[in-house]
């Protein structure tokens, strides 16, 4: 079972855009510094999200063949005795 990788991505890249707005507004920062800041840090977290969800599959996808693999060798040496 492998996650869908872009709607988790979009998620925290909007997560990271309000809060970094958030914080940029109660810091008094002008609206264009605030909303460049924002920007890069949405753009840094639907990365970085890509990335470690993206390793979080091939995980996932690793351990899940392994188990197969175990379970076909069980039954094998089963069929044989």
């Amino acid at each position: 079972m492998s996650l869908k990788i872009r709607p988790i991505a979009i998620y925290c890249a909007v997560l990271c855009f309000f809060a970094v707005s958030l914080i940029g507004w109660i810091a008094g920062l002008k609206p264009f510094v605030l909303c460049k800041r924002a920007m890069t840090a949405a753009l840094i977290g639907y990365f970085a999200t890509l990335f470690v969800t993206g390793i979080f599959n091939l995980i996932l996808a690793d351990e899940t063949l392994t188990e197969q693999n175990i379970k076909q060798k069980n039954q094998d040496n089963d069929d044989n005795n």
